[in-house]
């Protein structure tokens, strides 16, 4: 089967068996609750096994959706390493409203020398502190939804699907559009790791330009660092990403011509990545166009937008450039 079908498939068999877990844990729920409520005497017991049920059905249905993101991104080419634990809490994030924390400064402290630090991004989504507030969440809304005896049954199966169905609609537009990133950036000529860098500080800059960083976007800066073969750690003192925009436009003219039309494809996937883009995205996209002697096509961007949003195909142009029609990405 083509790999849209597979992905439609799994994504049907995990909506049923987390259903199914959903409405048997609130049926439990309820039981406890009615027991307790009808004899005294046993509540002891009974409310242990409520939320004995809540929690089983939290765990279950988390490792559900857990499954599916990993099994997504191998269906579409682009499989998740073993310890990408801040991407898969970034995707959990996404679905129930949790945004990022920023990170207090920009380098860590001073430490001897030879030590070495993670990128920038992938400290954020992997900070402690960040995947509490996921787990909170979850808890909440978990025991929000199995409060109500009786009623708790049909409100958990109908929230299941809901946030489920939600959860699942993000994973797929993420991860197609991580395909579309990793399939541009092995069309170009990485050369050197000065090239790779550019490329990064772009996505990096652009990301940023409309203030602070969206978990869709930071998933596609992840998807950079382990696409360009760059370390996965870097030496303490060095900044993970280039803050000045003007020196970042200065390396711009080095970049050979066919790699000039693949950076507007990057950049453009990484602006629609968190599903719209913004006043000051527009802006950046237009110097880069400018000084690559290009003419970006935003009219192009828009759809590519619209695409991503409806978890549809992203297509990229080879060059968006005016006048050029757009290609489906293989």
């Amino acid at each position: 089967m083509p790999p849209e079908e597979r992905a439609e498939r799994r994504i049907r068999r995990m909506l049923m068996r987390a259903t199914i877990a959903a409405v048997a844990a609130a049926g439990g729920v309820t039981a406890s609750e009615l027991l307790s409520m009808a004899e005294v005497a046993a509540a002891p017991v009974a409310l242990p096994l409520g939320i004995a049920c809540i929690g089983a059905e939290l765990l279950y249905t988390t490792a559900r959706q857990i499954d599916l993101a990993f099994d997504l991104a191998s269906i579409y080419g682009v499989p998740f390493a073993t310890d990408d634990v801040g991407e898969i809490s970034t995707l959990l994030a996404m679905g129930l409203g949790v945004e990022l924390l920023p990170e207090p400064t920009r380098h860590d402290k001073p430490a001897a020398p030879g030590e070495t630090k993670r990128w920038r991004i992938v400290r954020q989504m992997g900070r402690p502190e960040f995947a509490a507030q996921v787990g909170k969440t979850l808890v909440e809304r978990s025991v929000l939804r199995n409060i109500v005896p009786i009623a708790g049954i049909v409100v958990s199966g109908v929230w299941d699907q809901i946030a489920l169905r939600s959860f699942a609609r993000d994973a797929h537009a993420t991860i197609r559009a991580r395909r579309a990133l990793v399939q541009t950036c092995r069309g170009m000529h990485l050369g050197t790791p000065d090239v790779a860098h550019t490329i990064l500080d772009g996505a990096w800059l652009l990301a940023t330009a409309d203030g602070e960083l969206h978990r869709s976007e930071a998933l596609a800066l992840s998807t950079l660092l382990d696409t360009l073969a760059l370390p996965e750690r870097i030496a303490v003192h060095e900044a993970s990403f280039c803050d000045d925009e003007e020196v970042w436009f200065e390396h711009l003219p080095s970049l050979d011509a066919a790699d000039r039309d693949r950076l507007i494809d990057v950049l453009s996937l990484v602006a629609a990545a968190d599903g719209h883009v913004d006043t000051p995205e527009r802006r950046f996209l237009r110097r880069v166009a400018k000084a690559l002697d290009r003419e970006v096509d935003l009219a192009a961007v828009d759809r590519l937008c619209a695409r991503l949003s409806a978890g549809e195909h992203p297509r990229t142009t080879t060059s968006p450039v005016v006048g050029q029609p757009e290609a489906v990405t293989p």
